[in-house]
């Protein structure tokens, strides 16, 4: 039977807290590996026995499955699915569902009294926000509660369209501390060359940064390390691209050490079978793209290799997450960041703050519009697009080999850090700090004097309002000019 966590025991009573309050969207915050899983079962075990409906939202078909086994096995709550190849149960309060399938049947059910999002970080997007939109509307006095990991969105968007406020689990280093996630060894290098790789939609464009690790590829062999370090343990590869999953996978089985790769479109009973197989031991690598950062709870993954960059601290964290969970007979969890996240983002147990606010986005300084022409009908549309919108011409990929930079990862202690990454670390850390109180985390961190703290806030504070001043003037200014 379930047994919350003290941590997990006082989460709940701050949302029941903030429930009698009169608040009734709330977004509950922990780490990878905190049991955010567990508290949406014992929070509709609680809901359920007093009557109430409860629907409870995934947005992937291996999280629905998990979720059904922890409410069933864990609270002893039957439930209903509401998910493409289940079959459905309207009677049940508790409601399981899939995002994408709840979108096209959710007007055939009994409307529930309680929502729980999970990785409620997607629920800003358009096709949630509709969903919660047409729900609400018919239903107001709904009750809707996210849990996620990581606030923040690669847009750039707050998550204060859906909720009022957070409730905030321990942080990682906590966890790490009690036990309740492995400790870590993190390997790195220096970061690949991305010289010409645009941001698109928050993240790097893919198409660019597939073309772009072909042609400097990430520093070291995810193979070698491999075998230098972790040889026989299970570990997880993120990729940048399905074919260089797939040619990583094969050259790890032409060695004799079974691996398989997965991704978006891989058959769903294959991937069933590739979790399962990769569960018990049958395969030692699962290398995936953009599948796994969300959701996967294996606690016997070793080992993790970080071969994909990213700008998004949410997706380098969400990865990482899958690497700690504790299991009995790890050690340590090791990870291998072979794109230069810690350059990046700091080390995954780095104390940071949340907020429901978007982030500031600078604005994008473009030369004109990037576009190709069809060699068919001759029309010009996006550099970007994969065919022709007037003709339906699919365009051409051209394959491009993968190929690595020479060189092997060292261990990342702070003393690393600081040879490979020196002030532009520093700087990046110092610019990502957003309140006072995790400037003076960083003043404690390094052994400044104190007083530095506040001395940079200040500066930060007089920046930011300057900026603010600016954009007022400009705005005014563009009220006088004449509309043509």
């Amino acid at each position: 039977m379930l047994t919350l966590r003290p941590y997990q025991l006082s989460m709940i009573e701050s949302i029941r807290e903030q429930l009698k309050a009169g608040r009734s969207r709330i977004l509950a915050v922990a780490p990878t590996g905190a049991g955010k899983t567990c508290l949406m079962a014992h929070m509709i075990s609680g809901a359920v026995a007093k009557g109430r409906r409860v629907w409870f939202l995934n947005h992937r078909r291996e999280l629905v499955r998990q979720s059904v086994e922890t409410l069933q096995d864990s609270a002893n709550v039957d439930c209903g699915i509401i998910a493409s190849g289940f079959g459905s149960n309207g009677y049940h309060l508790a409601q399981i569902a899939s995002i994408q399938t709840l979108m096209r049947r959710w007007e055939k059910y009994v409307l529930p009294d309680i929502i729980i999002i999970d990785e409620a970080h997607h629920s800003c997007a358009a096709s949630w926000s509709k969903l919660l939109n047409d729900i609400v509307s018919r239903k107001p006095n709904v009750k809707v509660i996210g849990l996620t990991a990581t606030p923040q969105r690669l847009d750039g968007r707050g998550l204060a369209q859906w909720f009022d406020v957070i409730v905030e689990g321990p942080n990682t280093a906590q966890l790490i501390q009690d036990g309740y996630l492995a400790k870590y060894r993190m390997w790195g290098a220096s970061l690949p060359d991305l010289t010409g790789v645009h941001t698109t939609a928050g993240d790097y464009n893919k198409g660019e940064l597939e073309a772009a690790l072909s042609r400097t590829a990430v520093v070291g062999d995810a193979l070698t390390e491999y075998r230098k370090h972790c040889d026989g343990k299970r570990a997880l590869v993120f990729m940048w691209s399905i074919r260089s999953s797939q040619d990583l996978a094969q050259r790890f089985n032409d060695t004799g050490i079974p691996a398989m790769h997965v991704d978006g479109e891989t058959d769903s009973a294959v991937r069933d079978r590739a979790i399962a197989d990769f569960r018990n031991g049958r395969i030692k690598v699962l290398s995936n793209v953009e599948l796994f950062s969300e959701g996967l709870d294996i606690p016997a993954v070793e080992a993790g290799f970080l071969m994909r960059p990213t700008q998004s601290l949410a997706m380098y964290l969400q990865q990482v997450g899958r690497i700690l969970r504790p299991f009995e007979g790890k050690e340590a969890a090791l990870i291998f960041d072979h794109a230069g996240h810690a350059a990046n983002h700091g080390y995954p147990d780095d104390v940071r703050t949340w907020t429901l606010d978007g982030i500031e986005k600078k604005a994008a300084k473009r030369k004109g519009v990037l576009i190709r022409q069809c060699m068919k009908c001759y029309a010009t549309v996006p550099l970007a697009a994969k065919d022709c919108k007037w003709c339906g011409y699919i365009f051409p990929v051209k394959p491009r080999e993968v190929e690595t930079v020479d060189g092997e990862l060292q261990e990342l202690d702070m003393a690393a850090m600081e040879r490979l990454f020196g002030a532009k670390q520093r700087r990046i850390e110092q610019g990502r700090a957003d309140s006072l109180a995790a400037l003076e985390v960083i003043e404690r961190q390094r052994g400044y004097r104190r007083g530095w703290a506040l001395k940079v806030w200040e500066a930060k504070s007089k920046k930011k309002a300057a900026r603010h001043y600016n954009d007022k003037l400009a705005a005014l200014a563009d009220s006088y000019r004449p509309k043509s």
